[in-house]
C-alpha cells in the first residue's frame, strides 16, 4: 500500500479490502492543466489524487467556465458516472 497512502481513501481502507484493489492500482503522472475527462466523455478510470488537485469544470453559453467541485487527496475522481450512464459531468482538470 505504500505509494498509494498519499490518498487518504486508499489509506483508510482495510488491509483485506486493500488486497481486492491492489491488483487494479496504477500509479499515473498527471501534468498541471492535463484534462482528464471532457462533458460527456466515456469515463473508463477512476483516479485517486496523491499530490495534485482536479477541477470539475463547466462551460457556460457565455463562455465561462465556473468551479463545481474540487478533489484532492482525500478523494476519487470517476466513481460516480459507473454508477450511471458512464458519461463525464463536465470538464475535470489537473
Amino acid at each position: 500500500m505504500g505509494e498509494h497512502k498519499a490518498n487518504r481513501l486508499i489509506a483508510a481502507l482495510e488491509p483485506d479490502n486493500f488486497r481486492h484493489l491492489a491488483p487494479y492500482l496504477e500509479t499515473v503522472d498527471l501534468p498541471h492543466r492535463h484534462i482528464l475527462f471532457e462533458h460527456g466523455a466515456v469515463v473508463e478510470h477512476v483516479y485517486f489524487p496523491q499530490t495534485c488537485i482536479i477541477s470539475l469544470v463547466t462551460a457556460l453559453q457565455d463562455g465561462t467556465s465556473p468551479e463545481m467541485t474540487t478533489f484532492g487527496p482525500e478523494g476519487m475522481v470517476g466513481f460516480v458516472p459507473y454508477l450511471g450512464d458512464r458519461e463525464a459531468f463536465g470538464r475535470y482538470i489537473v
